[in-house]
């Protein structure tokens, strides 16, 4: 819990990790037994088998059992069942994954690594790609899960066969494609608690034998679920609309072109600030004001892509080019209190263009392979305000800095990954991808009043890396059933600029690129009502990117820490008993500590202004996840059936900054989500009742230090609060 005393927190952190331990080891122990028995004729006829994951992960369509890595998988029926809108909510499904959010972006961790800090110029280390276009900001898609057919989440480095910022691992998301016979669906979400709702619906079919449309559209209001006495409002409230059409042409029978253009626009008032006193835990109020400026977020997003695959003989030669381009501007009492004391307003200009061209062989040879080569080209430009007032002062405000940002960014890469099939049961694969990464950055910047460590003067500097990342793979089918993998990956993710920073100098505002290394050992499979993964992993990581918060400055600063690691088990099964009845789980564990990090800032507790954090663990790297879910469907009539749901999850202890003050942890928790409805027997409607958070758990996504000078005390802290418990009414109407 944030805010309570040591010991208490200790006792709980201790109690909470057991518990994951006693999950893990049950694991380990039952879960192995339980899936390689063969179960008996007569159950095995009232079982149904679990259906068949087709994923993308490796640029070819296979199961997820075939695939040689550590991967989730969540469908998109799953999402929109579950009422899961974003990542925040998603990541109580995926083991070692884990999201930050902040007023720029919502930063992803995969296995403890991920961008930290609100870094406006920053990119992900852990690489989005939607409908296999590289996305480095989050704003460049307004509504990743509208829509949505998979999300694939691949954990640990994916140099060789994805683009640029695969460290850490990537997150792929493929969108619901048109179909040849007519298909429509709509659905409406009314949340009770706060009045939140949202209407989402799909429209696809033929318009002749070789053309087939999709069109797509979401629209959300939600009135905020934090209220702001000084103005008399729920916040933050957010009006957001997203669409999306998209086409499939086969003009001859050799080629085949998916083309999507997608729109979307969100406006935001108010932030999710609470400015937490003394030790406290959010009680959802908070008293700001509009000074300066009104608090607000307002963004719109368009993306286009155009992907064609043309068969020459047996082979496949795909070509997808992308078009993205967001603008938002935003307003952030930092404080999140009254009388505004440090505001800061921020916006962005960016577009990318990106092309990529691959060459697939035929499969079931005694070698396949794919090659390929990829460029894109990026413009950002970034205007960045940041105002200061001391209440003990007579002039209003004390000091205003004004900074802006240009980022000019280009890539060019080539790759290539081949299989050996040795035998039926044995294979090796080699990969290698080769990447030249050149960003050209420039700060101009002013100050006016009281502005500490801010300067006037301009910077303009340039960087031009390259990078080679192999790929090693060994696989060994030792059942009809079951796969066993050892792999060895490299991944690279590029360096940059602090962006508009006002206190940097040309040899602090620079961070450098980098490196990641990891061996995984692997099994997955299963019978056909059963499956079950377990991967071992160790990833070391060299310059690794970490970013520290200056309150004082609002701002943070980068650099890289020299050594890191990242190392633990991860395990994830499903079991359907019946045709009603299935259960899902998963749990993993994580060790990830700093091997060495001369130069840091001083963790609380330390003198000095310059430490060494060798041996501490890393930010928003929980130690122990788990997620377990049963969920089950029982007919009450020929045309009716029952639908319930139960699932519970737990985070271990997580630390949200670097300082390493207690303050900033949230402690470990359980959270169980429940849903109960009817629907149709054939599935074309469904009415359900969703419960999130049903305990009703006070927990934080992110905790900070707030604005000092004295005004507040060494205790108080700025949480974003989670939601607490909320009620969902969901209808879901299927016209085909």
């Amino acid at each position: 819990r944030p805010g309570t005393e040591s010991g208490g927190f200790m006792v709980e952190r201790k109690m909470a990790s057991t518990a994951a331990a006693v999950l893990m080891a049950t694991s380990w122990t039952i879960a192995p037994a339980a899936f390689a028995q063969t179960p008996p004729a007569a159950a095995s006829a009232d079982a149904a088998d679990l259906d068949e994951v087709i994923v993308t992960a490796q640029k070819r369509a296979e199961s997820v059992l075939d695939v040689p890595i550590s991967m989730s998988v969540v469908q998109g029926e799953k999402l929109a069942a579950l009422g899961i809108t974003d990542f925040n909510d998603m990541q109580t499904l995926v083991p070692n994954f884990t999201i930050t959010p902040t007023p720029a972006n919502s930063y992803v961790f995969v296995r403890g690594i991920g961008t930290q800090g609100n870094v406006l110029s920053f990119e992900s280390s852990v690489a989005l790609f939607v409908d296999g276009v590289y996305g480095g900001r989050n704003r460049q898609f307004q509504d990743i899960f509208l829509d949505v057919a998979r999300v694939e989440v691949l954990r640990g480095p994916q140099g060789a066969l994805f683009g640029r910022n695969t460290s850490a691992g990537a997150v792929s998301v493929t969108s619901a494609r048109p179909t040849r016979e007519f298909e429509a669906w709509t659905q409406g979400d009314y949340e009770a608690e706060f009045g939140t709702w949202s209407a989402t619906g799909a429209i696809s079919g033929p318009v002749s034998d070789r053309l087939q449309l999709r069109f797509a559209a979401k629209y959300l209001d939600d009135p905020g679920y934090i209220r702001n006495t000084q103005l008399g409002r729920d916040e933050p409230q957010r009006r957001a609309a997203t669409g999306r059409l998209s086409a499939t042409w086969q003009p001859t029978d050799w080629i085949n072109t998916f083309a999507r253009l997608e729109y979307g626009d969100a406006k935001s008032v108010g932030m999710p600030f609470e400015f937490v006193p003394n030790r406290g835990d959010p009680v959802y109020v908070r008293r700001t004001d509009d000074g300066f400026a009104p608090e607000r977020d307002d963004s719109d997003a368009m993306n286009a892509l155009l992907q064609s695959d043309f068969t020459l003989g047996e082979h496949t030669l795909t070509a997808i080019a992308g078009y993205s381009e967001f603008s938002y501007s935003n307003a952030i009492n930092i404080q999140g209190k009254a009388p505004a004391l440090l505001v800061v307003q921020n916006a962005e200009e960016f577009d990318q263009t990106s092309l990529e061209l691959r060459l697939l062989s035929p499969a079931g040879r005694t070698v396949e392979y794919i090659v390929g080569a990829y460029a894109d080209s990026a413009t950002s430009v970034i205007p960045s305000t940041s105002t200061t007032d001391l209440p003990f002062t007579p002039v209003r405000p004390d000091g205003v800095t004004i900074r802006r940002y240009v980022e000019d960014s280009k890539s060019l890469a080539v790759f290539a990954q081949a299989t050996w099939n040795v035998s039926p049961t044995f294979r090796l694969t080699a990969g290698l991808r080769h990447t030249g990464v050149d960003k050209a950055g420039d700060l101009t910047r002013r100050f006016t009043g009281n502005a500490p460590g801010a300067r006037n003067t301009p910077l303009s500097l340039k960087r031009n890396e390259s990078f080679l990342d192999p790929s090693f793979n060994v696989q060994w089918n030792f059942s009809d059933r079951w796969l066993a993998f050892a792999t060895y990956a490299q991944g690279s993710k590029s360096g940059g600029f602090n962006g508009p920073t006002s206190t940097d100098t040309g040899a602090t505002w620079m961070f450098g690129d980098e490196g990641s290394e990891t061996v995984e050992l692997g099994v997955k499979g299963g019978s056909g009502s059963r499956n079950l993964s377990v991967v071992v992993f160790d990833t070391r990581y060299t310059n690794l990117q970490k970013s520290v918060l200056n309150i004082l400055t609002s701002s943070f600063t980068t650099g890289n820490a020299a050594k890191a690691k990242s190392r633990g088990v991860e395990i994830e099964g499903a079991w359907r008993v019946n045709e009603s009845l299935r259960f899902d789980a998963s749990a993993a564990y994580l060790d990830a500590t700093f091997v060495d990090y001369p130069g840091s800032p001083c963790p609380f507790g330390v003198v000095g202004t310059s430490c060494n954090l060798r041996g501490y663990r890393l930010t928003s790297a929980p130690k122990w996840t788990a997620t377990a879910s049963g969920n089950w469907e029982q007919p009450l009539s020929g045309s009716i059936k029952l639908l319930a749901g139960l699932t519970a999850s737990f985070r271990d202890d997580i630390i949200y900054q670097p300082s390493y003050n207690p303050l900033e942890v949230q402690g470990a928790f359980w959270k169980l989500d429940a849903r109960l409805g009817i629907a149709a027997a054939d599935d074309r409607w469904s009415a359900t009742v969703l419960v999130r958070n049903a305990t009703d758990q006070n927990t934080s996504s992110l905790i900070f230090e707030t604005f000092p000078f004295g005004i507040n005390t060494v205790n108080d802290r700025v949480h974003v609060p989670d939601r607490p418990r909320t009620y969902t009414l969901q209808l879901r109407y299927r016209f085909n």
